[in-house]
Order: structure tokens, then sequence, then C-alpha cells
């Protein structure tokens, strides 16, 4: 992704090559797309989403879940997060929405390449733990709520104080589809945050 950014006087330009969760799963659910339409051929896009797949599959996970961020050399990203006042700690975060979008888009191309073995060992490969885990890592078990993330620091997990509302058109057509397929409880949608953010209207 290039990312320009304007001074003053000047103009700089720099390539950032982190690789994000959600971009994987845009770019595999626009390569069906794309075959479905005839933009590009079956081989193609079979090829295409092989190579993606075997790359993931190379990615380190925590329990089945991918982190939210990936260098370009295929490592967790890290970042500070403050912990208390100013005192920070290097932190790996996992994001629910992002992996619910890549479990929504990887149970399509279950059922895209439902007639190709070969695809399919390698889809279940990826999507079938992280179905298993998700509510593991993501619901809180005292009130089925889903968790806005989920930061790992020394290998632990922190979920996020936050939680998706009914405002979240992502978060919430997502967790639609996998408490109506049995992924997660079938109270998730109804938990999902009724708060509003308030604001006034000038007179």
């Amino acid at each position: 992704v290039r990312v320009v950014s304007e001074g003053e006087s000047n103009q700089v330009e720099y390539l950032r090559t982190d690789i994000g969760i959600t971009n994987v799963a845009v770019y595999l659910g626009a390569l069906v797309t794309f075959r479905d339409k005839n933009i590009i051929s079956e081989d193609e896009a079979r090829l295409f989403i092989k190579s993606v797949l075997q790359g993931l599959n190379t990615l380190p996970r925590y329990k089945s879940m991918f982190y939210n961020w990936y260098t370009e050399d295929g490592k967790p990203f890290s970042q500070d997060v403050p912990i208390i006042d100013n005192i920070f700690t290097r932190s790996k975060f996992l994001s629910a929405v992002d992996e619910l979008m890549l479990l929504v888009v990887l149970d399509g191309l279950r059922g895209a390449y439902a007639g190709d073995p070969e695809m399919l060992r390698l889809i279940n490969s990826i999507l079938t733990p992280m179905e298993d885990n998700f509510c593991e890592v993501f619901v809180d078990k005292e009130s089925s709520r889903v968790q806005g993330g989920v930061f790992i620091i020394n290998g632990k997990p922190f979920p996020t104080a936050w939680r998706y509302d009914r405002m979240g058109s992502e978060a919430r057509a997502c967790i639609a589809l996998l408490a109506a397929k049995g992924i997660l409880p079938v109270e998730s949608l109804s938990l999902l945050s009724r708060d509003i953010v308030k604001f006034r209207i000038p007179n």
C-alpha cells in the first residue's frame, strides 16, 4: 500500500509492506468473484488462491487465530501499548472482526471448491481449527459477548475492554452468520452492545 503524506512544502511517499488479515480475506473473496465473472480463468483463480492459502499456513498464530498484522517476512507485527500511565509494553494483537471476516471468506471458499478435494483439504486445514477455537479466544465466557480483540503480551491473552456494537455492520453481519452456523453462541448477535454515541445538535 503506497501512503502519500503531504507536508507544507513537499510530498513524501513511502511503501508499507505490512500484511493485514482483512486484506487477505478481501483478496481471496475478490479472486472468486473475478473467476465467476470470467475476468480471470478458473485455473488462474485456483493458482492464486492456493498460493495464498499455502502462505497463510506458514504464518504464526495464537490458538489457530491469525494476528491482525504481519511484517513482510511473515512475523506478527508488534506495537507499544500502554499498561499503566506512561508505561508501555510490546504486544501483538488479535482483532475479532478481522478474524470473523477471514472466517466468512474461507467458509465461502469451502463452498466454492466443494468439488475439489485438494483445495478443500487446504481450506479446511486453516478454517476448521479457527472455527473450533474462535469462542475460546474471543468470546467472554460469563457474558457470551464477542470481545473486540485480544492483546498478546509475553504469550498471554489480555482481552480488550470494549465490544462491538450494533452499528458496526461488518461485525454484525459476520456474527449473525457464524451464530446461525453454530460456531458462535446463538445469543451473540442480540448481545452486541446497544450503546449509541450521544451528541447534541447545535442550535
